[in-house]
């Protein structure tokens, strides 16, 4: 009777761990790219201090029970906003393609509901800032980078992509 009881117990345990809610390394709420790689082109018009530009597609999914508040920069704007990051940098150094945001508080976020997902397209477009003197471009254009969207308290990241430029 006791040797029956144990064996319950364990497929009682074993059951219930593995029908377990996701753990957090299974995030319910996620930003995923359409590709893994992009090539920056240059702007036409904006020699000598060119600047480069390439469109990601994300889409996040909320699989949680809570609703995803989005920031967003002005009540018209249907956009996101969102930081692009390096994945790896040195002290000081930072995306070139990273937006310069100058937005009015209180404006209503962009809600993503549980079960839905989100698809913006964005236009990436660097670099924001050049040295006055030299005209050499801040940050830099290519390497591994990240979007951060600006949702919940320390955003969402996305998957990590590759940038290069086209000669």
């Amino acid at each position: 009777m006791r040797a029956a009881r144990r064996l319950l117990l364990f497929a009682f345990i074993t059951l219930t761990i593995g029908c377990a809610a996701p753990t957090a390394s299974e995030p319910s709420v996620f930003l995923q790219t359409d590709q893994s790689e992009y090539v920056a082109d240059a702007v036409p018009g904006t020699a000598p201090r060119t600047r480069y530009a390439f469109a990601v597609e994300l889409r996040l999914t909320n699989n949680s029970l809570q609703s995803v508040p989005i920031g967003r920069c002005g009540l018209q704007s249907t956009k996101p906003m969102y930081s692009v990051v390096l994945t790896e940098s040195a002290p000081g150094q930072e995306s070139a393609y990273n937006p310069v945001w100058a937005c009015l508080g209180g404006v209503p976020p962009l809600i993503v509901e549980p079960g839905r997902v989100r698809i913006d397209t964005l236009r990436i477009e660097g670099p924001k800032v050049f040295n006055g003197i030299t005209g050499e471009p801040y940050g830099v254009l290519v390497g591994r980078m990240h979007v951060l969207l600006a949702a919940g308290p320390r955003g969402i990241r996305s998957n990590a992509f590759t940038v290069t430029v086209r000669p």
